[in-house]
């Protein structure tokens, strides 16, 4: 603080008002300072609600991805389980008609060997017919 010297009427005028003209000037200059420091608070506090703002729409967002993988996930489940039955199907469906077609062709064999069974049978009749006409021959005595 000052310290003023005394006159004839009181205290230096020109001292005090020097004095007040200093103290003006540094509560001016503290009054300029604190709205500088107002309005950089109040910049400050914009840039917290613009960056909390930020930081929601980015857990909405990681939310969203979380939710997305979910669901892609559950899907690729559900498409995978979906294609391995319809092979199972399919190889059921493969596996039955060629145990369908073995079967047909195991009963084809089987009225082949039964065929040439007879066949044989037959052959064998005539042959031996044929033998005995051939015996036959050798009894008839030509005179």
């Amino acid at each position: 603080m000052g310290k003023f010297n005394t006159s004839f009427n009181g205290y230096d005028k020109t001292q005090v008002n020097n004095f007040i003209d200093e103290v003006t000037m540094r509560y001016s200059n503290l009054l300029n300072a604190l709205k500088l420091k107002d309005q950089e608070l109040k910049e400050t506090k914009e840039k917290l609600s613009y960056f909390d703002n930020l930081s929601e729409s980015f857990n909405k967002a990681i939310l969203a991805a979380e939710e997305t993988s979910t669901s892609i996930k559950k899907m690729a489940r559900e498409e995978s389980n979906q294609v391995l039955e319809k092979a199972k199907n399919n190889a059921s469906r493969i596996i039955n008609e060629a145990l369908m077609k073995a079967e047909k062709a195991e009963m084809e064999a089987e009225e082949i060997k039964r065929k040439v069974a007879a066949y044989k049978r037959r052959i064998k009749a005539v042959v031996s017919e044929q033998l005995e006409y051939l015996d036959e021959i050798d009894d008839i005595k030509i005179d």
